[in-house]
């Protein structure tokens, strides 16, 4: 199976000669690549259900790279042990859900390990839980995949809680300086609107206006800085 747009960004950000886990590695479609682009040492692909693990463990096989990618039955990183890995990668996933696995696993509060993380909804509340936690996000990358527009997060435990501005979760680390980028803000802007007006049509005195309003001109600041550049 070829890999996508979405699962090629998450592999730019692998260093080489990392040792990865992939947590959801549904048909080990990425530590496939990450192997045949001599990005690793290794690769722990587990998951949380048989039947995922299964069409992996064929994949891997037909590749003939059983002695370098691992398959491991595991709900997040529940039977990952601290010493296997130094890249913890968990892709296509809910940003609450990954949220929950990283915070499942105490010992993943180490600023020895890096973070690549592609959440399919919820980036908000994912940036937030990982700023609340001592996750510094160090940057992003937004890509298009099948349509839609994702962002890829690579972050880092630093051990103190991260401020935030109001517009933060909403735009993260993601610059305005690309096409996916300036969408990346666009579509952030349309959502708050989208929000505003719906507060306006019921005429009620919500305090989120003032705060909501707040972030859009945050926001439309940013993107127009970008613009105004020579």
């Amino acid at each position: 199976m070829a890999i996508n747009a979405r699962l090629r960004t998450v592999a730019d950000f692998v260093c080489g000669g990392a040792l990865v886990v992939d947590v959801g590695c549904d048909h080990a479609i990425l530590p496939i690549e990450l192997v045949r682009k001599n990005k690793v040492g290794r690769v722990i692909a587990c998951d949380i259900g048989e039947g995922p693990l299964a069409s992996a463990n064929r994949n891997i096989k037909r590749a003939g790279l059983e002695e370098v990618i691992e398959t491991r039955l595991s709900d997040g990183l529940n039977k990952i042990l601290p010493d296997e890995v130094d890249h913890i990668v968990i892709a296509g996933m809910g940003g609450d859900l990954i949220a929950r696995i990283i915070g499942n696993a105490e010992w993943t509060r180490d600023k020895k390990y890096r973070f690549i993380l592609q959440p399919m909804t919820s980036a908000d509340d994912l940036r937030i839980w990982l700023c609340q936690n001592g996750y510094k996000i160090e940057k992003e990358k937004p890509v298009y995949d099948a349509g839609r527009l994702y962002t890829v997060i690579v972050c880092a435990f630093s051990g103190d809680k991260i401020e935030m501005s109001p517009e933060y979760p909403y735009i993260g680390e993601v610059l305005p300086d690309t096409a996916e980028g300036r969408d990346y803000f666009l579509r952030q802007i349309s959502r708050i609107e989208k929000r505003l007006l719906s507060l306006e049509r019921s005429k009620s005195d919500h305090p989120e206006k003032q705060e909501l309003t707040v972030i859009l001109n945050a926001i439309k600041e940013r993107l127009g800085e970008l613009k105004c550049r020579p």
